[in-house]
């Protein structure tokens, strides 16, 4: 979590990137404990200049395991993910089918009217939260069996409209391109 910006572009200011760690923490309060022994936290890198996030993060909730090696065969293997921002992930695991919740801040985490007008889509399916807390709460509703959620067609819909703009899919199946690649990293 840099605290200052290496070139023009949309991120956090510093109060923002310290409410922004807060909301992790948040997250996972919101959660019951016996959740925390299935979760696999994967913090921001380090760099110069940055808060810490798993040295911070994890002593808080000791149950919580770090989550290392490549993201992209983890993510494949998720029975549910759960992104904190958006950025290249969340159109990873769009495009591959992955069950995904995401959460953030609009306000710190800015994007055009378009992409906003795609949010609000994965919004109606349940698929964004706009807080730490409504998505420790969707996390909460479907946990049991998030396939169950995910397939439905509302779900799907969503996320396929999603990806239509944001995420390459191939014409010869949703997810065929995407998991092939991911596979292959």
């Amino acid at each position: 979590m840099p605290l200052y910006g290496h070139r023009l572009d949309s991120r956090p200011t510093p109060l923002q990137w310290l409410q922004y760690r807060e909301d992790k923490q948040w997250f996972l309060e919101d959660l019951p404990r016996r959740l925390h022994d299935k979760i696999l936290y994967r913090p921001h890198f380090d760099a110069p200049g940055s808060l810490d996030d798993a040295p911070w993060l994890l002593p808080r909730f000791p149950h919580v395991r770090l989550c290392s090696g490549p993201l992209e065969a983890r993510m494949l293997t998720c029975a549910l993910m759960v992104l904190d921002h958006h950025g290249t992930t969340l159109l990873q695991a769009l495009a591959a089918n992955v069950p995904t919740i995401a959460y953030w801040d609009r306000s710190i985490w800015p994007m055009t009217d378009e992409a906003l007008a795609r949010l609000d889509l994965l919004a109606e399916a349940g698929i964004w939260q706009p807080s730490a807390e409504a998505a420790a709460a969707k996390v909460r509703e479907v946990w049991d069996n998030p396939a169950r959620w995910w397939l439905d067609e509302r779900v799907q819909s969503a996320r396929r409209a999603f990806c239509r703009e944001h995420a390459f899919v191939d014409p010869k199946g949703p997810d065929a391109h995407i998991v092939s690649l991911l596979q292959r990293l």
